[in-house]
């Protein structure tokens, strides 16, 4: 048994994997007392070693090095590689790409084995590209919805962006609704312009999304999209099988 961990900029998600399988896990924010219900889980289920996808804040990551040292489980912090998983990586300094985003690249391009366009939107978003070599193209980061609206709020003298989300984007009638409408104009225009790109250069046939918000977004696009939330998982599932198969090799030798 082994524990998949997806520790974001907001919130903690894990999944356990079992000789292959992908099992159920769950989720919290870094709020809500975010390591309670994994102290739980890890001290009635033990995991011979987590697998790590970091981009939190130092002080979070220290907190779940502390709760794996505790329950004796092994600690294996991805960083993102030059070449791995079927990809290779664009970035001059390959660490500096976010695992998260190798990850769920790396999960598309395995599930499909062509070009891919993958849109994580959560607090922060992410565009990444590789093209039907596995070759990675680059990507983009921007505010994601609520961080977008949340900024005005924070740096002008607008007030806080209208909750309620439109039927279908149009033009807003209050200043609130202006705010939420704008937001989500803007995160759409990206992902549009994103698949547009992706299609001319690469021969992209659609957009993948993943991360909390991509359910929310999914309804206002108009270009060929998927959802699938668990790319992040699938990513680190396939780091694990390689681990696995490693270990094993090694017992053998």
């Amino acid at each position: 048994m082994r524990l998949l961990i997806d520790l974001g900029n907001t919130r903690l998600k894990w999944r356990w994997w079992d000789n292959g399988r992908l099992l159920p896990g769950g989720n919290t924010n870094h709020f809500s007392g975010h390591l309670q219900e994994l102290d739980y889980q890890l001290r009635s289920s033990a995991a011979e070693v987590a697998h790590i996808a970091a981009v939190a804040r130092q002080e979070i990551c220290q907190d779940l090095g502390r709760l794996l040292d505790e329950v004796e489980t092994g600690q294996d912090w991805l960083i993102t590689p030059a070449r791995g998983l079927g990809l290779i990586n664009s970035y001059p300094q390959p660490h500096k790409l976010g695992i998260d985003r190798w990850l769920a690249l790396a999960a598309a391009y395995a599930e499909t084995g062509r070009a891919c366009c993958v849109i994580d939107i959560g607090t922060a978003m992410t565009v990444d590209l590789c093209d039907e070599r596995g070759q990675h193209q680059g990507g983009l980061i921007a505010p994601g919805p609520l961080a977008m609206a949340r900024a005005l709020k924070r740096d002008t003298s607008l007030p806080a962006a209208a909750e309620n989300l439109p039927q279908t984007l149009a033009w807003a009638k209050d200043t609130e609704d202006a705010l939420q409408y704008g937001a989500l104009h803007a995160v759409c225009g990206l992902i549009e312009r994103s698949f547009r790109l992706g299609r001319l250069r690469h021969g992209c046939d659609k957009v993948l999304l993943t991360g909390g918000a991509a359910a929310m977004i999914s309804a206002y696009l108009d270009v060929p999209h998927e959802i699938d939330r668990e790319l992040v998982f699938k990513g680190l599932a396939l780091h694990a099988a390689a681990a696995a198969d490693e270990a094993e090799a090694d017992r053998s030798s």
